[in-house]
């Protein structure tokens, strides 16, 4: 085992002591937890949450020193206390090395195997997690959790409005860190002990956001004016643009002019889809991209399925293009620039200096004009639709038959596909970013979708084949020295069977699991609320009642340090996630108060407020065992009573639809 290995072991069995410590002191999540293989990646997560901000129990565990570690390898555990938390902007991976960017500055990190985002596959994104020193190396020492891509509102959190030029070189080691991190609270205290506190407002310690008292339509324009006041100039914001852009020291004027500005590997991608045979080895740059410029032009059919099934983001700007071409990002709003991507070929983004220009050939705009744009249109919009619902549908069902999701669908919308062409779409769906809550799965003769979490493309299962695929790939490296150098991921060496054995293992489980669920399932499936159909799953939850109830609350008491514009809405989602998602307990669930330090926001050791409120988010999310409905909806079929709240979350008893009671109950 060489040294990096030696480091990452030792640093495993230190985070998973500090953990269990850190859980015995403030009960975070069941005990048992720790032990469940598949469930261990969450608890860390959780706990770590809490380790991470409050790093004096570091010191607790040096104190008790509990497992009788040697000095030598408690002056390692101090180490750690110089952790930054919070979230951060995944920039680049370069195997375990991976640039994050953070408002304290830009780092190097080390990330440990099965401590990188789940979701890493569309970068920029923001993730939420702590890094730390360790050994005199920058480590994750927390999985960390994908937020949403950098368009997202948790963008804004990344952006400090006080941060200064001489930040922003590259911290790549330990003791550079420590230096950060020491500056770094001292920063964050010194901003609170600035703040004031409201007169009659939020208990010592929590502050009300500049979103409190705003709903709907309101909350989400004042949101994205502050975030734009926020990435305007900011290095941040600049870095998003130029990952998305290609450097021009001359505005191209054809097809073949934006060619040129692509290197070798870019372009041999492009024919590879679009050319009509196999490029031959010895063809020369000029032929390739004469060859892209023939074959692009010429193939009606690529083109009318590139327009159908590219991203939403891709298809608004070239949409954009086809009226305005060129387009300035400069004269956009940062937030409407964070939703753009180009398409390449047919879509650049082009940066000269501090410009950037938005720009489709004009062989190219003229040739997809001529393709038939509003069927394009329509069948973009089938195809959107076809997947929200199978999302929704998987997401609140777990599991459900691919006749009983078609029935549900062709109720919801207005020009729904035919059943053959629906069956199809889903099948093309699951292999595309339009989707992301449902896999297919076939059992005696049946097609079913089901939710992600359940489905063999899990993350856990995608993780330990993304191992097994490190394995070989450093089984058979040349020599150990390109490991070390980082030409190929540091992994920790696993026998082959081992890794089969547990994937057959996790399938297995993950079979069973569905074949439970599917034994278990009560009623007739749910059907899809219309929100459902406009965007993913987590999101039209945000907006139902009870969590906008939760949020708008939290929007009174956010706890001092935690950004105004993000707390509430990761608060609620992680709600959702808990309960729907990862398809936690009601104790799990309510917990979540404690996890985020919301306990003591009405200056007691427990807010009843806010028990009340998940409690109530809790009971109104589906439930898979309910075949998608929620135990609120189960009381009202078995009472004929529907319920309605109070802003405190107590309840007002309508004894039927028209006449609502006086009288109130908590």
């Amino acid at each position: 085992m060489d040294a990096t290995d030696q480091m990452l072991k030792e640093l495993k069995e230190d985070l998973l002591r500090l953990c269990r410590f850190t859980n015995e002191r403030r009960l975070i999540v069941r005990e048992e937890v720790m032990h469940s293989e598949e469930q261990r990646v969450y608890a860390l997560e959780l706990i770590g949450r809490v380790l991470w901000r409050n790093t004096n129990l570091i010191d607790d565990y040096i104190t008790a020193n509990p497992d009788h570690l040697p000095g030598s390898r408690l002056a390692r555990l101090k180490e750690l206390k110089s952790a930054i938390y919070g979230d951060f902007l995944l920039w680049r991976q370069d195997g375990p090395k991976t640039i994050l960017l953070h408002t304290s500055g830009i780092y190097q990190v080390f990330m440990p195997s099965g401590f990188a985002a789940r979701d890493s596959s569309d970068l920029p994104l923001i993730i939420r997690g702590a890094i730390s020193s360790y050994q005199g190396t920058i480590v994750g020492v927390t999985p960390f959790t994908a937020l949403g891509s950098a368009s997202e509102s948790h963008f804004s959190s990344l952006v400090d409005d006080n941060a200064s030029q001489d930040r922003l070189y590259l911290v790549d080691n330990g003791p550079m860190l420590a230096e950060r991190a020491s500056w770094w609270k001292q920063h964050c205290k010194e901003k609170v002990q600035q703040g004031e506190p409201a007169a009659n407002g939020p208990v010592k310690g929590f502050h009300r956001s500049v979103l409190a008292g705003l709903s709907g339509e309101e909350r989400k324009q004042e949101r994205r004016k502050r975030l734009d006041e926020r990435l305007v100039g900011s290095d941040v914001y600049r870095a998003s643009l130029e990952a998305r852009s290609i450097k021009a020291h001359y505005f191209p004027f054809s097809l073949k002019e934006g060619l040129e500005l692509l290197d070798d590997d870019w372009l041999v991608d492009i024919y590879e889809d679009v050319g009509s045979q196999p490029p031959s080895h010895d063809a020369s740059r000029s032929e390739l991209i004469d060859m892209i410029c023939h074959d692009l032009l010429a193939d009606k059919e690529e083109r009318d399925l590139s327009l159908l099934w590219c991203s939403e983001e891709q298809y608004k700007l070239l949409a954009a293009l086809m009226r305005t071409n060129p387009l300035s990002l400069m004269t956009l709003s940062p937030s409407e620039v964070m939703d753009l991507y180009p398409m390449i070929p047919y879509v650049f983004i082009l940066q000269d200096e501090d410009a950037f220009v938005a720009w489709i050939p004009p062989e190219v705009r003229t040739f997809v004009s001529k393709a038939d744009l509003s069927s394009i249109a329509t069948a973009r919009m089938q195809l959107r639709q076809a997947a929200r619902a199978a999302d929704a549908l998987a997401t609140m069902c777990g599991i459900i038959s691919e006749d009983d999701a078609y029935d549900r669908y062709r109720r919801a919308v207005t020009d729904p596909l035919d059943r053959r062409e629906f069956h199809l779409a889903l099948i093309e769906l699951e292999e595309c970013a339009m989707r992301d809550a449902y896999s297919l799965w076939e059992h005696e003769g049946v097609t079913y979708l089901v939710c992600v979490e359940l489905s063999d493309s899990s993350a856990q299962v995608r993780a330990i084949r993304d191992s097994f695929l490190d394995f070989v790939i450093a089984r058979e490296a040349d020599s150990l020295d390109d490991r070390l150098q980082g030409t190929l991921p540091v992994i920790e060496t696993e026998d082959e069977d081992e890794i089969r054995c547990k994937v057959a293992k996790l399938e297995g489980r993950l079979e069973q699991a569905r074949l439970s669920l599917l034994a278990s399932q009560e009623g007739t499936p749910c059907d899809i609320p219309p929100q459902m159909l406009t965007c993913r799953p987590v999101e039209a939850l945000l907006e139902t009642e009870r969590l906008c109830d939760l949020r708008a609350y939290i929007d009174e008491h956010v706890p001092d340090g935690e950004d105004d514009l993000s707390f509430a809405d990761i608060f609620a989602r992680s709600v959702i996630i808990s309960s729907l998602i990862m398809g936690e307990g009601y104790e799990e669930t309510l917990d979540i108060i404690r996890v985020y330090g919301m306990q003591h926001c009405e200056g007691t050791e427990f807010s009843d407020t806010m028990g009340r409120l998940v409690t109530n988010a809790f009971n109104t999310l589906p439930r898979p065992v309910l075949s998608g409905h929620s135990l609120e909806e189960r009381t009202r079929l078995i009472t004929g009573r529907k319920r309605l709240y109070n802003p405190d979350g107590t309840v007002v008893e309508v004894p039927d639809d028209e006449s609502p009671s006086l009288q109130a109950s908590a």
